[in-house]
């Protein structure tokens, strides 16, 4: 049996191919540096890619020797799913390209390397080659929960298969007959959590929204025990408030719009979120009583656009900050009426990637994370601070300001490990740790709690027949 990806190591965890003798049960690895690993029909070679570094379409014999290396993907390439074909002359490879939705199913010939286009599929997620010589393969657009199967006979003939409504395809293998087909059912769903500070401790975190759909924490009222959070649970992105204390959410906005990114307003009676209209050509920025009534516009602003506002009674700040999503540029802007000026002393992010950003609750600092690290800057005067990204257990998931001290608060994710910080003078302190991935922390107002998200991942099989 070939195994690949993280596989045992007596000092750690390694990435590689190992082949696992399935009566001794003893695992012997020929390869590192190796992934999505596969035999060839006639088990003489293995196909993988490379799990570091550049990416690479190689071949190994089962010794591990004779290595041989048969495309490698360009800059604009992202190599994925590899199967043989039915006759082991060929390696079908998924293909997605940077900054398209679309991607290629291409056929890499064993003997010389040459490559051609099998199918061409948007929002592409696997696929399988049956040894009849079908391709099915299975796609799913961004904004849905479904996936739509497809099916392309020897004749390049194509139709859709049916599939029931809601199954999100992860992965797909087929028997040898090519009349079952195995299909990997996998959900994400989103919840958040709340836990509150004991000193420089945090209290072990408990779940605040407890359906089963996407919520996500967006941001506090002002009197810190009830949390801002947008879901999907009405079929739409909309915004909810909830009491940490109560079993529901109560809704504040909803439409046939998404609804998205609520805050309270420095005057703590209104709370701003974005509404995106079904285009997506730009997004509004809405302003609504606490109390209740009718939404106003407060301004218009790019796809991608975020805001956040300082606490309310927080320092003299009136005024919220906007990063705006054409040149991903800091502004400020006037709540009440959306008039902006520029940030002169915040650089716009760099190679126009939108970073994880917020605002200190008195209003006076940035905090910034990228691929360089972790920056702070203060909004008069231009004074930065840094930490490179090496000094953080992880990539960096998320970035919260502490409002009732100088601390930033840094969620990180690593294999296997998500974790929660504070860092107060470039020193770490970790607060809590998950396996699950932790991302958007918010410091409530008072500076007493937290919230966050937790993403959680599951997957089943189902076996589809007579298709």
């Amino acid at each position: 049996m070939v195994a690949s990806g993280v596989g045992p190591g007596e000092h750690g965890e390694k990435t590689g191919i190992w082949i696992i003798n399935v009566l001794a049960a003893t695992p012997r690895q020929i390869r590192g540096d190796a992934e999505g690993a596969v035999p060839s029909p006639d088990g003489s070679l293995i196909a993988f890619r490379n799990s570091t570094g550049t990416s690479n379409l190689s071949v190994v014999d089962p010794s591990g020797e004779h290595v041989r290396v048969l495309a490698t993907a360009s800059l604009r390439e992202g190599f994925g799913k590899l199967q043989w074909s039915p006759d082991g002359k060929q390696i079908a490879v998924l293909v997605r390209y940077v900054g398209e939705t679309t991607a290629n199913i291409e056929a890499f010939n064993v003997a010389d390397g040459t490559r051609s286009v099998l199918a061409r599929q948007e929002h592409l997620r696997t696929f399988v080659w049956l040894p009849d010589g079908r391709l099915i393969m299975a796609a799913q657009p961004s904004e849905s929960s479904s996936s739509l199967l497809y099916e392309i006979d020897a004749a390049g003939k194509k139709r859709q298969l049916e599939v029931d409504a809601g199954v999100a395809i992860a992965d797909l293998s087929a028997t040898a007959d090519s009349k079952r087909l195995a299909i990997v059912r996998s959900s994400e769903q989103s919840d958040v959590y709340a836990a509150s500070f004991r000193g420089s401790a945090l209290t072990e975190p408990v779940r605040v929204t407890l359906d089963e759909r996407d919520d996500h924490a967006t941001g506090w009222l002002p009197d810190g025990k009830t949390v801002l959070f947008e879901s999907t649970r009405n079929g739409t992105l909309d915004v909810f408030r909830q009491p940490l204390d109560a079993p529901v959410g109560e809704q504040i906005a909803a439409g046939p719009d998404q609804q998205s990114g609520a805050e309270v307003a420095p005057d703590g009676a209104t709370v701003l979120y974005w509404s995106t209209p079904g285009n997506g050509a730009s997004v509004r920025l809405l302003g609504i009583p606490m109390g209740g009534g009718a939404a106003t516009p407060v301004l218009e602003a790019p796809p991608g656009s975020q805001f956040h506002c300082p606490a309310p009674a927080r320092g003299k700040a009136s005024r919220c900050v906007l990063l705006s999503g054409d040149g991903l540029r800091f502004e400020l802007f006037d709540w009440r009426n959306g008039q902006r000026e520029p940030l002169p002393h915040v650089p716009p992010s760099p190679a126009g990637a939108t970073p994880l950003w917020a605002l200190s609750c008195d209003g006076a600092r940035i905090a910034t994370a990228d691929a360089a690290g972790l920056h702070v800057v203060e909004l008069s005067g231009g004074r930065e601070s840094s930490l490179p990204l090496t000094a953080f257990p992880g990539a960096i998931a998320g970035v919260a300001f502490s409002c009732g001290s100088q601390d930033l608060l840094v969620a990180t994710s690593a294999t296997r490990q998500n974790i929660l910080s504070s860092v107060r003078d470039s020193r770490l302190q970790r607060l809590w740790s998950s396996p699950r991935p932790i991302s958007s922390p918010i410091v409530s107002p008072d500076g007493r709690r937290l919230v966050f998200d937790i993403r959680a991942t599951s997957s089943n099989a189902w076996l589809l027949e007579n298709f």
